[in-house]
């Protein structure tokens, strides 16, 4: 009589659970992946709000050189010589697709009218010195000062043809902090615009020059010297020196 073999399986194990090193290593993993893919998607967004930044410049550039064309002179800016207002959005009114006699508060607020959405964003109402953001400014010294019969000063728009190096100065920059005024009420003024929170495409701010080139600048390259070609159109010094900075002066 054959013996029966009995086989004997082995027990089942027991389900191996993860200890908390293998936890706090997946955390760790999913946590640098989502900052990697969180960083690639602010790099995405930074550079479209760049290229939309430079894109408003260069529009603006076109319609400036237009109304120059046109006129033989830069936009007007402030008081004008009857004693009337006018800001240069509202002189270019035409050259940036509006009806002549477009009210400046219809401009403004226009869908259609430049502006650097990351501006808007990195100056909020209530910061201080800033009640109220412009997106871009105008260079001040494009004006040319003069009075009227009366002795009032007047800030028509500088001839065209006295400018010395249109590649070497500003037309219009962005990011610039304003005071009390709406954000396309003032003409740029240095004091004003080099400070460092207005430098916010990954520290720069963006330049269009007289000839329709943009550059994006750092802080310490801004020139401060006022007489600098990069401010002032009749200027002949390419090498004017910088002055100190002004960053904490107020408006």
């Amino acid at each position: 009589m054959k013996a029966s073999i009995t086989t004997t399986e082995p027990p089942p194990r027991a389900a191996r659970g993860y200890t908390l090193v293998e936890l706090l290593v997946v955390i760790t993993i999913v946590a640098v992946l989502a900052s990697l893919v969180f960083m690639g998607v602010q790099r995405g967004m930074d550079a479209a709000h760049n290229a939309e930044c430079v894109s408003n410049l260069r529009r603006l550039a076109t319609a400036g050189q237009i109304y120059a064309s046109e006129h033989g002179a830069y936009p007007n800016s402030g008081r004008q010589m009857d004693g009337s207002r006018t800001w240069w959005f509202q002189a270019m009114e035409v050259e940036l697709g509006f009806e002549s006699g477009t009210s400046p508060a219809i401009i403004e607020r226009a869908d259609t009218m430049p502006t650097c959405k990351k501006c808007l964003k990195s100056h909020p109402r209530g910061k201080p010195h800033n009640n109220f953001v412009r997106t871009y400014s105008m260079n001040q010294r494009l004006r040319n000062p003069a009075r009227n019969s009366e002795g009032q000063w007047g800030f028509p728009g500088l001839r065209e043809s006295a400018v010395t190096s249109p590649s070497r100065t500003a037309f219009f920059m962005d990011g610039s902090v304003a005071g009390s005024a709406h954000y396309w009420y003032y003409v740029i003024r240095i004091d004003q615009w080099v400070k460092e929170e207005n430098f916010i495409h990954n520290g720069k701010a963006n330049v269009v020059f007289l000839d329709g080139h943009v550059e994006a600048f750092r802080l310490e390259d801004i020139p401060t010297n006022r007489s600098h070609p990069f401010w002032d159109p009749r200027a002949t010094d390419l090498n004017a020196p910088k002055q100190q900075t002004i960053r904490n002066q107020p408006i």
